[in-house]
């Protein structure tokens, strides 16, 4: 959520529109890869440590969370007007 709101501040009222198809698809695309690259761990080192392979892909999960989570404290709260 703050990573779209702060995508709809950046642009024009004008390209809320574009900005939100251009959001759908980067959004689709990035849970999708990311469904994939989790599954991928799993399967390769699954083989021979499936506990392992669940900690990793959780670790990764987690540490992708986290990392999601810098960029979302550097948004500008919108001026108010006095």
């Amino acid at each position: 959520m703050p990573a779209i709101t702060a995508a709809y501040g950046e642009v024009d009222k004008t390209e809320t529109h574009d900005a939100a198809t251009l959001i759908n698809i980067a959004q689709r695309l990035g849970g999708a890869i990311g469904a994939i690259a989790v599954v991928a761990v799993i399967e390769q080192i699954g083989v021979s440590a499936p506990g392992t392979a669940y900690r990793i892909a959780f670790g990764t999960l987690v540490v992708i969370s986290a990392g999601a989570l810098f960029p979302a404290t550097r948004i500008a709260l919108p001026k108010q007007d006095q």
